[in-house]
């Protein structure tokens, strides 16, 4: 659930219990919520706009300011007020102009059209442009009285053709988006996202070009960044009818920095009108920094609940920005940073670490769909010393975890227990590490009792995260988190997946991560690389599976021909399904490749990977 503003504090409550010595530990804190500030936008947010004496009536709209504290599922302007405070005209483009047009504005509506009459009247001459300013402010009732937003302002220069003259091209408006179809605020441009300018009109034979005239330094920005794809502007094919795409980064190249307004001409026509221009701005955003605060804790056992936290020096829109806290073995660079708390991208993370070893503790700031980084920052390095025997109690807290409701928990014991096993497959007891792979004679009987249940851990971690995959929405990070755990369990072989239902259970977590990921949700090639490796591994595996439940040949005195090994089809299904879905995912219309899994000793699968 949302925390919402309050005029009085929320009481955050702690309560601890020690087992089984009944100790019982009890603490709690204030916190103020504070409301946003709200935003009002009048149609894009761009600050102005042509317009002509024979265009279609004009569309004004509020309908893009919202309020930070609301979530786009319940919808960013419930609840707004729309007060459009003053239209004044002018001349000069320069002034604010003092006449009025405020009989030009439908007071308290979101969205109303204003005809070409209502303009000729209010036109200050008959030849010569006139410029005309809208003022706009919204309100929302608050905890402590009614919220008002800063005024945004929006100029309208309409201009006079005449009569005898040829008819100029129209747009019907400018759509500005990022690659994932999210509406851009031009005022407030992430440059680290990839954006699509797509002007928009009903004549089918319009076509257009596009040129930054502002900065000087921008001039070349179209020719490097634009992507020259199918559907897709080209700056060497002339006048086209296609979006631009421009690149990642595109916005700060060539030496541009941050919080730069950039002016973009679209010039566009058609062979039975002339030419026209309409004028965008781009406002890109400060550069966000990070501001870290030193750990409290930083070294303890499998039992110590570490605490990270983080802050930002960015005045503008928080809601654009979001923390991602990451564990990485110390002097390990080769060894993927792990996303604490499932990649929650909340400014405080509270975490425990089932391995022992000294962790790097990084953070860093993103936009909040997780495509850009801003800033990143290490926040302190953490010793964990584990007390008792690992599986053991790995097998415990997975247990535990997973009754509290603590999906997150969960799935970062699984991916170090799968990290621990697969990289050096070195357990931790009282006395020392001990590798458990090998049958050392000095090995006693509790040695290797804890060495023959990692079975047992593997098929809890298998089962618990798999259930709680079920109910998770990934990012790509814990997506790619859910990916490399089960390559990590893969190279583990038979002599731990060594039951259909753990293996069952591997391949749903592939089914439910991919299958619940969000649209705008990207897949890394490190996670497509992940999920290729596992498939290589799983053949063997269902092989000996299949032959160890059934029986083998050797073991069996009557054979039964037709017995079919269902794991081998199990694998098989789900590698088409989801390295098809993987690779095709967000890929442009008429992608193709052919992918060839080999898995050692069985026949290559190819598969072939089409995007529509």
């Amino acid at each position: 659930d949302q925390i919402r503003a309050a005029a009085n504090a929320y009481t955050a409550r702690l309560v601890a219990t020690l087992f089984p010595n009944n100790i019982f530990g009890e603490d709690s804190r204030d916190i103020f919520i504070r409301e946003a500030q709200l935003i009002a936008m009048i149609r894009d947010g761009s600050e102005s706009s042509f317009y002509t004496n024979t265009a279609p009536n004009f569309v004004m709209t509020a309908a893009n300011s919202r309020d930070p504290d609301v979530l786009p599922s319940d919808g960013t302007n419930q609840g707004l007020t729309y007060v459009w405070i003053n239209c004044t005209k002018t001349l000069s483009e320069g002034e604010t102009g003092t006449e009025s047009c405020f009989n030009l504005i439908q007071q308290g509506q979101v969205t109303f059209e204003i005809s070409q009459s209502q303009f000729t009247a209010q036109q200050l001459s008959t030849t010569e442009p006139t410029f005309f300013n809208f003022e706009l402010q919204v309100t929302k009732e608050g905890v402590n009285g009614l919220r008002r937003s800063p005024s945004t302002f929006f100029k309208l220069q309409r201009d006079i053709v005449p009569a005898s003259a040829a008819q100029f091209a129209q747009l019907t408006g400018v759509n500005v988006t990022y690659s994932d179809t999210t509406l851009v605020n031009v005022e407030q441009v992430n440059p680290l996202e990839s954006i699509v300018i797509t002007p928009l009109t009903t004549n089918a034979q319009m076509t257009w070009t596009f040129e930054f005239t502002s900065p000087g330094a921008a001039s070349g920005v179209i020719g490097a960044f634009a992507q020259t794809g199918p559907g897709y502007y080209s700056p060497a094919g002339g006048a086209q009818g296609t979006p631009l795409f421009l690149t990642a980064g595109a916005l700060i190249s060539n030496n541009i920095p941050w919080n730069t307004r950039f002016t973009l001409d679209i010039t566009f026509g058609s062979p039975n009108t002339e030419q026209n221009v309409n004028r965008i701005f781009l406002l890109t955003i400060p550069q966000p920094r990070l501001i870290t605060t030193p750990m409290s804790i930083v070294s303890g056992d499998q039992n110590t609940i570490f605490s990270a936290s983080a802050s930002s020096s960015f005045l503008g829109d928080f809601s654009l920005l979001g923390f991602k806290f990451y564990i990485q073995p110390l002097n390990q660079p080769d060894v993927q940073p792990y996303c604490l708390n499932g990649c929650s991208q909340d400014f405080l993370v509270n975490f425990q670490v089932g391995t022992t070893g000294t962790y790097n503790v990084t953070v860093s700031l993103v936009d909040r769909k997780g495509l850009a980084v801003f800033d990143t920052a290490v926040i302190g390095t953490i010793n964990v010393v584990f007390q008792g025997t690992y599986l053991e109690q790995v097998n415990t807290d997975l247990n535990v975890c997973f009754l509290e409701g603590d999906h997150a928990c969960v799935e970062q014991l699984s991916y170090l227990l799968a990290f621990n096993l697969a990289t050096d497959n070195q357990v931790v007891t009282r006395t020392r590490l001990v590798n458990v792979e090998s049958d050392h004679g000095d090995f006693d009987q509790t040695q290797r009792q804890t060495a023959v249940t990692r079975t047992t851990v593997v098929r809890t971690a298998l089962d618990l995260v798999q259930k709680s995959s079920r109910n998770s929405f990934p990012t790509a990070d814990l997506l790619q988190n859910y990916l490399e755990m089960n390559q990590y369990f893969s190279t583990l072989g038979f002599d731990v997946i060594s039951e259909s239902l753990m293996l069952t259970d591997l391949l749903l977590i592939f089914q439910n991560g991919l299958s619940r990921k969000p649209t705008r949700v990207g897949i890394t090639d490190f996670a497509k690389e992940q999920l290729v490796e596992t498939y290589t591994n799983l053949p063997a595996i269902a092989k000996s599976i299949g032959q160890a439940e059934n029986g083998s040949a050797r073991r069996r005195l009557l054979q039964n021909t037709n017995t079919v090994n269902k794991n081998f089809a199990n694998v098989y299904s789900s590698q088409s399904t989801d390295v098809t879905f993987a690779y095709a995912d967000n890929q442009a219309c008429g992608y193709f490749q052919k992918l060839t899994i080999t898995a050692p000793g069985f026949t290559p699968i190819s598969s072939v990977v089409v995007s529509i």
